[in-house]
């Protein structure tokens, strides 16, 4: 039977051009810094804040509800996971 990794024996080493490391070291070094100005960099803080508030309102309503509660259990009864959060099987 033939190897499957047989094939990586017939790869060529490819010819690079002298000094093509120095070259992206000199690019990497010198390359431009982008720069976001306070305003943007607060407007994006204050954007990333009101999404996090907004998924936590929605999932606390549907928490709260009892909506998903059946849809959970079932999909963690497919998956072959305990639903309840029992620690050490108590009945309580």
């Amino acid at each position: 039977m033939e190897n499957k990794l047989d094939f990586l024996g017939k790869i060529e080493k490819v010819n690079v051009p002298p000094f093509l490391y120095t070259r992206i070291l000199h690019k990497l070094q010198n390359g431009q810094q982008t720069v976001i100005s306070p305003v943007k960099q607060w407007g994006l803080a204050f954007a990333f804040l009101m999404l996090v508030a907004l998924n936590v309102s929605i999932l606390a309503k549907n928490y709260t509800s009892g909506k998903y509660k059946n849809e959970t259990e079932n999909l963690a009864k497919s998956l072959g996971l305990n639903s309840n959060n029992n620690l050490y099987n108590d009945q309580n």
